[in-house]
């Protein structure tokens, strides 16, 4: 069985083309026992000029002055490329916004992760079969 990735990130907004990726946070840990085996985050100074949203702002607390001495994306995604290498990936929401994301993020340096060659599981859709949010009584 693959190793295990679960990453999260946190963006300036929700915008795939204008926002950029200012967190990168991971574990890589074994399968069935869980055993966390490294971890790696680094924050993420962005290299164009964009705006931080105040829905952003409000989710991870994050500022440009905070990330005025930190890497620029393009210092530090092969990084996340050897950190992901070829483990399985676990997010929530990542399906729809993280891994998305980071694949454009990575593309506008000429990189990329494929990610449609591994096991990719998204814990908020799992969550959404489980919990319906219905009303309804069963």
């Amino acid at each position: 069985m693959q190793n295990i990735v679960a990453f999260d990130i946190d963006t300036t907004g929700l915008d795939k083309r204008k926002d950029r990726i200012i967190k990168f946070a991971a574990k890589k840990f074994k399968p069935v026992t869980y055993e966390v085996i490294d971890e790696f985050l680094t924050y993420i100074k962005p290299d164009t000029a964009c705006r931080m949203s105040m829905s952003a702002f409000y989710k991870h607390g994050i500022t440009f002055q905070f990330l005025e001495d930190k890497p620029t994306f393009g210092e530090v995604a092969q990084q996340i490329i050897d950190f992901i290498g070829d483990c399985d990936i676990l997010t929530f929401n990542g399906i729809h916004f993280d891994i998305p994301f980071l694949s454009i993020e990575l593309n506008r340096y000429g990189m990329e992760i494929d990610f449609l060659h591994r096991k990719c599981y998204d814990s908020l859709l799992v969550e959404r079969r489980i919990n319906t949010n219905s009303l309804e009584q069963t």
